[in-house]
């Protein structure tokens, strides 16, 4: 089940034009109120944004919210697509976020084998600036929950933050809200979060995953593994729209030739280096009063300036445990 927002109100495919010709599926989207963005929504939910953003891990994607303060943002610097590439008409397909002033893009990856995503500003815009959790698009909308994590694309949803973000109700705001927010309307003064122990003390809600299911009972599916864009099973370029792009999205503090040594200076990497990271969005489950998680969507991590006006590839953390997880299988 999920719960519809602006990322489900995507035009028809054969209402949709061509971005660009020389891309083999460049797709324009003009019905901008399937992205949430600008004064509207989020004033409404900066009510919510209490708390700074703290780091998230692939395996445990959350971010914790703050208060957006566009004072003096970053300008994103990041891999270019070569030039080469773009001439070549191997971009995979692509969406102008016409009021967000910019245009992403799936194309082969800068930095790591396979697809990765770019954005830049749209034509005609010279530069934007664009604040904390904005919503850019989705990781993949159509997908199963499992009790096992299976491959790079897998997202756990194991929150452990009453501050975590998540997008409740058309709205972003914090779990403890969207906990107390379905409490109210949907559960009769109580509400659960499906996989996890909810606890209150001293007015501060305390959230944590619950443990592994006793043997012989059924462990919590708590892991979402998308339906991946590929083209050995059918699927084509007309597959690719703004729901499923953020399962693109590498890591850029990663490098296989000079990864960092340590935990701390993966944490700095990622800091600087990606600008996108995900956010769970949550259903009320009319049977156990619950709330329970949809799928989950990509947004920018910090306030950030974009500049350029060719393709740069955009980062999220997977986390160093999952590198340093990698490293040792390959090791065997």
């Amino acid at each position: 089940m999920h719960l519809g927002s602006p990322l489900d109100k995507m035009m028809p495919l054969e209402n949709q034009q061509k971005l660009l010709s020389k891309f083999t599926c460049a797709i324009i989207c003009k019905n901008i109120f399937l992205i949430l963005i600008a004064s509207t929504v989020l004033d409404r939910c900066s009510a919510f944004l209490t708390k700074p953003f703290l780091q998230h891990d692939r395996k445990c994607k959350h971010a914790c919210l703050s208060s957006m303060s566009m004072s003096q943002p970053a300008v994103y610097t990041g891999p270019f697509l070569s030039p080469i590439i773009s001439e070549s008409e191997e971009l995979t397909a692509g969406i102008q976020l016409a009021e967000l002033g910019i245009d992403l893009f799936i194309g082969p990856s800068a930095v790591s084998p396979g697809l990765g995503l770019f954005v830049r500003c749209s034509e005609g815009i010279d530069s934007v600036t664009l604040p904390e959790c904005t919503l850019l698009c989705g990781y993949a909308k159509s997908g199963s929950f499992g009790t096992k994590d299976l491959g790079d694309k897998t997202v756990g949803f194991s929150l452990r933050d009453g501050n975590t973000a998540v997008f409740y109700d058309k709205q972003l705001m914090t779990i403890g809200d969207a906990l107390q927010k379905a409490a109210v309307e949907r559960g009769d003064g109580s509400c659960g979060l499906m996989g996890h122990d909810v606890l209150l003390a001293n007015d501060k809600i305390q959230i944590l995953p619950t443990a592994a299911a006793p043997e012989g009972a059924a462990d919590f599916a708590r892991y979402f593994v998308p339906d991946l864009f590929n083209s050995n099973e059918g699927t084509t370029e007309d597959d690719l729209t703004i729901q499923n792009f953020g399962q693109f999205c590498n890591d850029l503090a990663w490098a296989t030739e000079a990864p960092p040594a340590t935990a701390d200076e993966y944490t700095a990497r990622s800091a600087a280096k990606n600008c996108v990271q995900l956010v769970w969005r949550l259903a009320f489950d009319e049977v156990s009063k619950c709330l329970v998680p949809s799928w989950p969507v990509s947004v920018l991590a910090s306030d950030k300036k974009f500049e350029n006006q060719d393709f740069m590839e955009v980062g999220t953390r997977y986390g160093f445990g999952y590198w340093q997880a990698t490293v040792d299988l390959d090791s065997l």
